[in-house]
């Protein structure tokens, strides 16, 4: 890992963790269409030789 790059870890309790299982397992999965998901294509950039290094694509629900 680089030991520039900042990063967050999160630490939920058992009864958060618990919570937020529960409101997961009611959402319907099973159910999503293409119209309930967004795609973003994220440029990785090499900041040194300001290159294109890669591409990653995101996806978030529009719930």
């Amino acid at each position: 890992m680089d030991p520039t790059r900042k990063r967050l870890n999160w630490t939920l309790t058992e009864e958060e963790s618990e919570k937020l299982r529960a409101e997961h397992d009611k959402r319907p999965t099973r159910d999503l269409t293409v119209e309930d998901l967004d795609v973003v294509f994220q440029p990785l950039v090499d900041l040194n030789a300001g290159k294109l290094q890669a591409v990653e694509a995101l996806v978030r629900c529009r719930w």
